[in-house]
C-alpha cells in the first residue's frame, strides 16, 4: 500500500513520512523472515530447491535492486562473472539471492565512499575431481593464490607445487598438477596486485583443464567494499546470531546482526562456506563458495524450458558483433567489467588507460579502424574526459562516436559532456542490457530491445490483460493497482473456481497474458486451479487434440506447449515444499507477499518482455 501511496500527489513532508513507514515495514518483514529462516535451519527443516537459473541475470537483478541506494550515496557498484562460468546452473536462486542481498546490503550500508565489487569465479573441476576436498575454510583460502596460505602439505611422490600448497588429502594415483592455478585470480577494484593489468590478463586467459564436461562446478563469489572494515578480533564472531562489530555499529548503522548468521548457514547447507577478510578503514571482502550441478535430473527439462523462455538471452544485438571498440579507463578491472559484456555480444575490444594512449590508437594509420569509443568517467578526472573528445576532433578527420559510462551526473555536467562531444551517457551500475542499448544509440542504431529502465513506465503493459486471483480484498486491490500503474487491464476474482470460469470465458484470441494466483484460498486453492487450467489448455488446443494423446517425460500435469498462460504464485507461505508444489502444479514462478513494486516489475519484464509495447520517443538509459 505504501508503494501505491507514494505514486500519488504528496507534499514533500508527506512523501518523507510514507518513505519512513515503508522502510519500517520492510525492516520488520525482513527481520521476521530472517528469524523464521534461522529457526528452520536450526530445526533442520530448511528446503533447498534445484531449479535452473542464470547467475548473470541474478547479479543483474541484484544491481537493479540496489541501484537507488548506491545513487543516493554516490557509490559505484559493479559485477564481473568469469567467462568460464556456464550460463545455466542448477540450484536455489532464491537462497542465492537472499545471501547476496544480505552481503551487498551490508557492503552498501557500511561504505560511505568508493565502490562495491561482486566477482564470480569458477574452480577448475579437474582439481576437485582428482583431489580430496580440503575443509571449506581452507578451500576458500586455497583458491585465492594471492592471499594468505593455509599450512603446507606434501604432495604425492614428494613433489611440491607452490600454487597448490595446503591440499590436505590427495588421491595418490589421480593427482597430476599440470596447471599453476586452480581458479582465476580474485580481482579487486582497490589499488594493489589484484587490480593490475597483469592480474586482469591472467583472469582473462584462465581456462579450466579439460573443459567443463563435469556434472557440477564450484563457484566462488566475492563481495568487496571500501567501507569501514572489521577489527580482527571481531571477525570470528560476525557469523553468530545478533552480533555486530560493536555497539557503536548498531547505533550508527542500525540492523540486528542476524543476516550474516543466516548467510553462513544457508551457504553451508548447500555444501559451501563463507569467510571474511578485512582491515579497519580498508574495507572488507566476503567470499562464499557454492557447489552447483550443471545439468538437472529427469523432470527438470520443463523447468529449464520455462527459465530459458522468461530469461533475457543476455546476448544483446547481433549488430554489435564484429564492431571494434576502444575502451578507455585507467582501472584495468573496471575495463574488464565492460569488456566482458562486450565480448558476450561479439564486439572486438582494444584498451587504453589514458588520453594519450587512446589518441595514439585512434589516429594510427595502420590497423583496423574503430567504430566506437567507450570512456569510463570514473577512470579519469573531469578535465581529461573533456580533453579526450576535444583533442580527438582536431587530431583526426574521422568522426568517432563516443559513449560515456558514469555514476549519474548532475544536469550541468551531463549538458557539458554532451556539448563536448559525448553522444550518449550510460548510467551505472553497468549491466549488459544498458551497455548494449547505449552503444547502439551511440552508433545511431535503433534500439529494438528496451532496457528495464525503459519498461518502467505507465505504458509498458498497454494492451495486456492480467487476471488476479485472491480471496483477500486488500491483497487483490494492491496487486491490481500495481498492475494498472503499468497500463494493464486487470480482472480480479476471489477464488479458484472463479479463476477457471474467467479463463474459459476468454475468447480464443484474447486470452489473459498472465495470471497472479494466490495459493491459500477456500473451496479451491491455487494449486488445484492451476492444474485444471493446464488441463483445459490441453483439451481446447487443436494441435494437442490432433496428437490424440500427449505424453511428457516430466509426467503430470499434462500441459499445452502451444497456448500456455503464464501463472505466477503469489504467496506468503514459507513452509517446506511450497515452491516445489507450485512448479509441480504447473505454475511458472512465484513472488512473495507482501508484493514489492520492483520485484513485480522484474517479474513482468521476464514473462512479458517479448510482448511489451515500444512507446514512441522512448530511449534507453
Amino acid at each position: 500500500m505504501t508503494n501505491l501511496l507514494m505514486g500519488t500527489d504528496l507534499t514533500p513532508q508527506q512523501l518523507e513520512y510514507v518513505k519512513i513507514a515503508q522502510a519500517s515495514g520492510n525492516a520488520l518483514v525482513a527481520l521476521i523472515s530472517d528469524v523464521l529462516d534461522l529457526s528452520k535451519i536450526e530445526a533442520g527443516r530448511m528446503e533447498i530447491e534445484t531449479v535452473p537459473f542464470d547467475i548473470r541475470e541474478e547479479l543483474d537483478n541484484i544491481l537493479s535492486l540496489f541501484e537507488e541506494k548506491v545513487h543516493q550515496k554516490k557509490l559505484e557498484i559493479s559485477a564481473l562473472v568469469h567467462d568460464s562460468v556456464p550460463r545455466w546452473l542448477y540450484g536455489d536462486p532464491g537462497r542465492l539471492r537472499q545471501v547476496l542481498i544480505n552481503l551487498v546490503g551490508n557492503a552498501i550500508k557500511f561504505t560511505k565512499q568508493g565502490s562495491i565489487f561482486l566477482c564470480v569465479r569458477l574452480v577448475d573441476p579437474y582439481f576437485y575431481e582428482t583431489v580430496s576436498p580440503p575443509s571449506s575454510q581452507q578451500f576458500l583460502d586455497l583458491v585465492d593464490t594471492r592471499r594468505r596460505r593455509i599450512p603446507e602439505a606434501e604432495l604425492p611422490d614428494g613433489n611440491h607445487d607452490a600454487s597448490l600448497k595446503g591440499v590436505i588429502a590427495v588421491r595418490s594415483n589421480l593427482f597430476r598438477p599440470r596447471h599453476p592455478h586452480m581458479a582465476p585470480p580474485r580481482l579487486s577494484m582497490k589499488s594493489g596486485p589484484s587490480s593490475t593489468s597483469a592480474c586482469v590478463a591472467e583472469w582473462r586467459n584462465w581456462k579450466p583443464i579439460g573443459g567443463l564436461d563435469f556434472d557440477e562446478v564450484i563457484c566462488v563469489i566475492s563481495i568487496e567494499d571500501s567501507g569501514i572494515g572489521i577489527p580482527k578480533f571481531m571477525q570470528n564472531r560476525l557469523f553468530e546470531p545478533f552480533v555486530q562489530a560493536d555497539s557503536s555499529t548498531s547505533r550508527e548503522y542500525g540492523g540486528t546482526g542476524i543476516g550474516l548468521s543466516i548467510c553462513q548457514k544457508l551457504v553451508r547447507f548447500t555444501g559451501g562456506d563463507i569467510v571474511v577478510e578485512s582491515e579497519p578503514g580498508e574495507g572488507s571482502v566476503f567470499k562464499f563458495s557454492l557447489v552447483l550441478p550443471t545439468s538437472g535430473q529427469r523432470g527438470d527439462l520443463q523447468k529449464l524450458a520455462f527459465a530459458m523462455k522468461r530469461s533475457p538471452s543476455g546476448l544483446g544485438d547481433e549488430r554489435i558483433r564484429g564492431i571494434r571498440v576502444l575502451l578507455v579507463d585507467a582501472n584495468p578491472v573496471r575495463q574488464e567489467v565492460a569488456a566482458t559484456y562486450l565480448r558476450r555480444v561479439g564486439a572486438l575490444i582494444e584498451y587504453a588507460d589514458d588520453v594519450d594512449t587512446a589518441l595514439e590508437l585512434l589516429t594510427r594509420e595502420n590497423g583496423p579502424p574503430f567504430q566506437a569509443v567507450i570512456v569510463d568517467l570514473q577512470g579519469m578526472d573531469h578535465k581529461s574526459s573533456i580533453q579526450l573528445v576535444q583533442r580527438l576532433k582536431v587530431s583526426t578527420a574521422k568522426t568517432f562516436p563516443v559513449l560515456a559510462l558514469s555514476i549519474p551526473p548532475d544536469i550541468a555536467l551531463q549538458t557539458e559532456l554532451h556539448e563536448a562531444g559525448y553522444q550518449h551517457i550510460v548510467h551505472k551500475p553497468l549491466r549488459c542490457t544498458t551497455l548494449i542499448s547505449g552503444l547502439l544509440q551511440t552508433l545511431g542504431m535503433q534500439v529494438t530491445n528496451l532496457s528495464r529502465k525503459q519498461n518502467a513506465n505507465a505504458e509498458m503493459l498497454t494492451g495486456k490483460c492480467l487476471l488476479v486471483v485472491d480471496d483477500n480484498m486488500v491483497n487483490s486491490t494492491v496487486a491490481s493497482s500495481m498492475l494498472q500503474r503499468y497500463g494493464a487491464t486487470v480482472v480480479t476474482v476471489n477464488g479458484g473456481n472463479q479463476a477457471i470460469i474467467a479463463v474459459k470465458q476468454q475468447e480464443s484470441d484474447k486470452q489473459f497474458d498472465m495470471i497472479l494466483m494466490d495459493i491459500q484460498m477456500p473451496e479451491m486453492d491455487g494449486y488445484e486451479a492451476t492444474r485444471l487450467i493446464r488441463k483445459w489448455e490441453v483439451d481446447k488446443c487443436e494441435q494437442c487434440r490432433a496428437l490424440e494423446k500427449i505424453e511428457y517425460d516430466y509426467g503430470e500435469p499434462k500441459e499445452c506447449p502451444h497456448h500456455r498462460i503464464p501463472i505466477v504464485a503469489v504467496t506468503a507461505d514459507v513452509m517446506k515444499g511450497t515452491h516445489e508444489m507450485c512448479f509441480s502444479a504447473g505454475m511458472d514462478d512465484y513472488i512473495p507477499k507482501p508484493l514489492d513494486q520492483r520485484q513485480l516489475q522484474l517479474l513482468l519484464e521476464r514473462f512479458l518482455e517479448h510482448r511489451l509495447v515500444n512507446t514512441p520517443g522512448s530511449s534507453a538509459k
